[in-house]
């Protein structure tokens, strides 16, 4: 494996001002920029320390920074998500759209535990909800792949969904 990065994401508002954005937040690791072959274009990226702080830094994308400033520089700048706020360190090089249509750029990336403790809440500590896994190459997919999953938990018998 190359890299390995858990991840806590969802959907949020981000404020500045008096504009208002919704974007896709996600709370990770630094190898998470690896693992996804991101760039910073501008600034710098967290490190381990923001993560064991829980720091409230952020990187962002471009779609998300021009919309909340427009033309002027993000970085410095503070925003707001869910009344706490956060310092702009990094502007995310751009990505354009997913495999689904999604524009990746449109994305706060935010150290995993401060995700955790101040933007999502998790209901067991340390939970995530997907670990993103690099494999070193195109070939060594199958043996990461076999590696890393699980088998789905067996079904509940008809007796026991009934209540009996």
């Amino acid at each position: 494996m190359a890299n390995v990065a858990p991840v806590h994401q969802g959907t949020q508002q981000l404020v500045y001002g008096s504009n208002n954005w919704s974007a896709t937040v996600v709370g990770t690791t630094p190898a998470y920029l690896d693992a996804r072959a991101w760039t910073i274009a501008s600034g710098y990226a967290f490190g381990d320390s923001d993560v064991r702080s829980a720091t409230r830094v952020a990187l962002i994308g471009q779609t998300a920074a021009d919309n909340l400033f427009g033309v002027d520089d993000p970085l410095g700048k503070t925003i707001r998500i869910r009344q706490s706020p956060f310092v702009i360190i990094g502007v995310l090089g751009k990505k354009g759209q997913n495999l689904d249509g999604r524009d990746q750029d449109d994305t706060l990336i935010i150290p995993l535990t401060t995700a955790q403790r101040k933007v999502f809440g998790t209901p067991f500590a340390g939970s995530v909800r997907l670990i993103m896994v690099q494999a070193t190459s195109a070939e060594a997919m199958p043996a990461v792949e076999k590696k890393h999953d699980r088998p789905a938990p067996p079904a509940a018998s008809p007796a026991r969904r009934a209540g009996q």
